[in-house]
């Protein structure tokens, strides 16, 4: 479980990393002040054999992905490429931001249904929100508030490993950011599922 301290000190992190984009400062400043609680306590999945369904969760997978990035831009792959540190920012620290939900409310709410919980579902997506994929949820939610993403950047977000259809029309053409982030949110999933007991 993540503590409440842990959640403020993740936050404050995530907060000082996106506001070193200095090309889109303003836009992610209200956009920060704007979904501070919910940025800061959305859980990153619905179920319970992940780390990251918690409380904080998002910006613990958010950074996390940041870290294995940046680890990751240290190899020949990546180092001998021209990768712009604010996309490398953006696209790991907002990639999911798709998972806090919207103007109309959560993504994920806490599940009430004893036999989903029994089966380990601890949250479910709000029905009261517009059916969206989190990815393009994300997008749209970063348009809305003003900030604007290089083609590069809307590739990697979009064509996350997960987002098979749209992913498909990437394979073989990625873009070398594209690359980079999805090894990271792949080195990020693998620390988030939960070991046997």
């Amino acid at each position: 479980m993540v503590s409440e301290n842990e959640i403020i000190e993740n936050f404050e992190k995530y907060k000082k990393l996106l506001l070193k984009v200095d090309t889109r400062k303003e836009p992610i400043e209200l956009f920060l002040e704007k979904y501070a609680d919910r940025l800061a306590t959305a859980p990153a999945h619905d179920r319970n054999n992940r780390h990251s369904a918690q409380p904080g969760g998002f910006i613990k997978r958010s950074l996390s992905t940041f870290a294995n990035a940046r680890a990751l831009c240290k190899m020949p792959a990546f180092s001998e490429k021209e990768i712009n540190i604010e996309s490398i920012i953006i696209c790991s620290l907002l990639h999911d931001v798709g998972r806090i939900g919207d103007d109309a409310g959560d993504f994920y709410v806490p599940q009430t249904s004893s036999w989903h919980i029994e089966r380990g579902n601890l949250y479910t997506f709000n029905p009261g929100i517009k059916r969206m994929m989190h990815p393009h949820r994300g997008l749209y939610l970063l348009q809305a508030e003003g900030i604007s993403l290089t083609q590069d950047e809307w590739i990697a977000i979009v064509s996350q490993p997960h987002m098979y259809e749209d992913g498909k029309f990437y394979n073989g053409h990625e873009v070398p950011l594209s690359s980079l982030l999805h090894a990271a949110i792949r080195l990020s999933s693998m620390v988030d599922v939960c070991g046997p007991e």
